[in-house]
């Protein structure tokens, strides 16, 4: 009976090592819309601390980006896609166990694609 008293002795502190190390980092979610509040699917977001790239990933079907277990700092996170103008969003930051949230709104580039040609040659059967 004493050995069994021992274990759950020590499981509370365990637990509160375990619940501690996931609280040395936040998260960042957020959402991308166009102009007109449309989502936008397809975005690339980067964090960035210090102008060093930490992390990266696009936006989903609805506009949706989350970076999880990012080390608590300050951020910055760009926005790019082509026909829309890159922005950057500077300033935010992150404590442990926080969770950051963003609405941004894309602008559309008036800059155009140049035309692409694609010549094929082959022969005939």
């Amino acid at each position: 009976m004493l050995k069994r008293t021992r274990y759950y002795a020590w499981l509370p502190a365990l637990l509160f090592t375990i619940s501690s190390y996931g609280q040395a980092s936040g998260n960042a979610t957020g959402i991308v819309n166009d102009e007109s509040g449309h989502h936008l699917s397809g975005i690339t977001v980067e964090t960035l601390t210090n102008g060093k790239r930490i992390k990266a990933t696009t936006t989903d079907s609805i506009g949706k980006f989350s970076f999880t277990n990012l080390p608590a700092g300050n951020y910055d996170f760009t926005f790019t896609s082509i026909g829309y103008q890159s922005q950057t969003v500077t300033g935010y930051s992150l404590k442990p166990g926080q969770t950051v949230s963003l609405l941004i709104a894309m602008i559309s580039s008036s800059n155009k694609l140049a035309d692409i040609v694609v010549v094929g040659y082959g022969t005939q059967k």
